[in-house]
């Protein structure tokens, strides 16, 4: 795949992760299925930032409690 060799048994999902390495890499390498160009591009992007989306939906959820409270 191009990529640092695998030692150990690892997810696609954690594969995904790999900033060399998309869903459509990862699904030919190993025989998964394939979809349409868009889901693929939002499933790279999803697991690609999940972190940084967690976060951000961690902030979102901290300001709407602090509008909520009474003065």
């Amino acid at each position: 795949l191009g990529t640092a060799p695998i030692r150990t048994g690892i997810h696609a999902y954690d594969l995904v992760k790999r900033n060399e390495l998309s869903y459509a890499n990862v699904a030919d390498a190993f025989g998964l299925k394939r979809y349409t160009p868009d889901v693929e591009e939002a499933v790279d992007i999803s697991i690609t930032y999940e972190g940084y989306i967690k976060k951000q939906m961690d902030q979102v959820d901290k300001v709407r409690k602090l509008e909520e409270k009474i003065l």
